[in-house]
């Protein structure tokens, strides 16, 4: 028996001193692989997430760009009407045009004074709730399918105009010829770009 006791002693030996540390190392080291690998994977997630965040800021800019163009600077109301009278004359149009600057007021508060009197504080660092923009007013007059075509080539310039109040009118003749003259008037706004100067 104490031959078997001795080989149960130093089997029980072998166990203790070799294979459960060897385990406890195995499970050890599966928990920094799975750690490992959790770390890997949210910083692939980052990287992917980088990776779209600098293909979309592409487009941002170029849509960016886009809203640059869309919007007109201070001055250059005058190239823009000569160039609306270049396009009615192309489409052999008789065109009245009117344009204003549209500044917004800035904001004023208001605040109750000790004697009860309401004192109005004018506050110039407050932003603007609008930015400025130029009015045009259009009085066209010439065929319907002409105007049409002015509209739409009004469409494809590199601004927007934001077109409101349009209406058509019969003024001449009465035939229904294709040709006779009918009289187009509309406003249309074309925001201008912050005038840093100021």
């Amino acid at each position: 028996m104490s031959l078997i006791a001795v080989i149960l002693f130093l089997l029980l030996g072998i166990v203790f001193a070799i294979v459960l540390p060897t385990i406890k190392k195995i499970r050890e080291l599966k928990q920094d692989i799975a750690s490992i690998e959790n770390d890997m994977e949210a910083r692939y997630q980052n990287a992917h997430k980088l990776r779209r965040t600098l293909s979309e800021l592409t487009n941002i800019k170029d849509e960016a760009d886009n809203y640059k163009k869309a919007v007109i600077n201070h001055g250059q109301e005058l190239s823009i009407v000569t160039e609306l009278e270049s396009l009615a004359s192309q489409f052999n149009l008789d065109q009245t045009l009117n344009v204003s600057l549209v500044v917004p007021e800035k904001k004023q508060t208001t605040r109750l004074t000790e004697e009860g009197e309401i004192q109005i504080i004018k506050n110039d660092s407050v932003q603007k709730t609008a930015s400025e923009y130029y009015e045009f007013s259009f009085l066209i007059n010439g065929p319907f399918n002409k105007e049409l075509d002015y509209i739409s080539s009004l469409q494809k310039l590199p601004y927007y105009i934001i077109i409101s109040q349009i209406g058509w009118e019969k003024r001449e003749n009465k035939t229904d010829n294709a040709n006779s003259s009918i009289t187009l008037t509309f406003k249309g706004k074309i925001y201008a770009r912050p005038d840093t100067q100021k």
